[in-house]
């Protein structure tokens, strides 16, 4: 499976780049992230960030156990794709030298 432009290895992370969130509120962010993507950081032994424009979410995959999974059918009608649903509080985004030193 081909990785989008979104999405991209760096040190000990795999980081998810999430464009237009599901909901945007005053404090949090609700976004949908696929599941494939927490499983290769689980296989790689990596952590998962999540990083949407008014904040960002490290998680250990192990930890996605917890989140909330929703079935989300796109194309084929059946093979419904599952997602975990994630809240991404608002906060300082850091710069990306500081996945890449790791």
């Amino acid at each position: 499976m081909k990785m989008s432009n979104y999405v991209r290895y760096v040190g000990r992370f795999l980081i998810v780049d999430i464009v237009k969130p599901i909901f945007e509120g005053k404090y949090v962010s609700r976004v949908r992230v696929n599941k494939e993507y927490a499983d290769k950081a689980r296989i790689s032994m990596r952590y998962l960030v999540v990083r949407c424009p008014k904040g960002e979410l490290i998680l250990y995959p192990k930890t996605m156990k917890k989140v909330k999974v929703v079935k989300e059918v796109f194309l084929r009608l059946d093979e419904p794709m599952s997602m975990y649903e994630l809240d991404i509080p608002h906060c300082e985004k850091r710069p990306n030298e500081f996945y890449e030193v790791s």
